[in-house]
């Protein structure tokens, strides 16, 4: 059969010019479109971090902020309300705020200097 058709095609190029008939080996693949790229880059993120999608909810352990927050929206605050009281009593980042101690030597706030 491949013979075959290399008679054929030398036949066609004789009758109708050379390189008027191409294989698809030598032609140049075009660039994919956007969306495809998107899509690939997507897909090889993915391959690459298989947790970045999520995970099973069954592993969620809460912070002490969010059990905070959770634990005065029960007593009647509501949300926005709750997180500023969590964050005036000391929780951040998940648990209770410790100070560094530049505040009690004098060296500004603990927080930063022109905060």
């Amino acid at each position: 059969m491949p013979g075959q058709f290399e008679g054929i095609l030398d036949k066609l190029q004789t009758k109708l010019g050379k390189q008027t008939i191409k294989r698809a080996s030598t032609i140049n693949r075009p660039r994919p479109k956007r969306e495809v790229q998107q899509i690939q880059i997507f897909n090889e993120f993915n391959r690459r971090n298989p947790k970045a999608d999520g995970g099973s909810a069954d592993d969620y352990e809460p912070s002490a902020f969010s059990k905070k927050v959770n634990e005065l929206m029960d007593d009647g605050y509501d949300f926005g309300e709750a997180v500023r009281e969590a964050i005036r009593q000391g929780y951040k980042k998940g648990g209770k705020v410790r100070g560094c101690g530049m505040a009690k030597r004098g060296k500004g706030r603990a927080y930063g200097k022109n905060s």
